[in-house]
């Protein structure tokens, strides 16, 4: 049976020996991360897994967010080439059926309208599953058009 894992990380590097017990412990399909602070220069690897990762944004030289998608190896998958502003990064994974797997941060003093959101979910393949820190107190949810199915 598949899994998946989200975890709002605050320092991928910082967490990485936590992050590799958890691992081996429960083995999960897929891994969303999100505030990694890794920047283009600084990747990280785990065993077992494949790691796709979005940089953080840098800020008079700090990181801010950044997110990575783990996948198992073995598991078929391709990363799905976003065009957005959004800090996002997606896998079509192939388990009993394909699937989109996505991890997304939306920082909480970022504003987006209702054309970049709407415009990002159109590039994910259905069925989705979106993993994230949403800071779901911003303004943002209820506002898209675009209809959920689970899968």
């Amino acid at each position: 049976m598949a899994s998946f894992l989200q975890w709002n990380i605050r320092g991928l590097r910082a967490n990485h020996e936590e992050l590799s017990i958890l691992l081996a412990d429960t083995n999960p399909t897929a891994v969303c991360l999100q505030e990694t602070f890794l920047t283009a220069e600084k990747t990280t690897k785990f065993n077992n897994y494949t790691t796709y990762c979005m940089p953080a944004v840098e800020t008079n030289g700090t990181p801010h967010g950044g997110v990575a998608l783990l996948i198992k190896n073995g598991i078929p998958h391709s990363q799905i080439s976003l065009n957005t502003s959004l800090q996002a990064i997606a896998l079509r994974i192939t388990l009993h059926r394909a699937i989109t797997v996505c991890s997304i941060y939306l920082p909480p003093t970022a504003k987006y309208d209702n054309a970049v959101i709407d415009n990002f979910i159109t590039q994910l393949p259905s069925p989705v599953l979106l993993l994230g820190d949403f800071n779901a107190h911003s303004h943002l949810w209820g506002c898209h058009k675009t209809t959920w199915q689970a899968i």
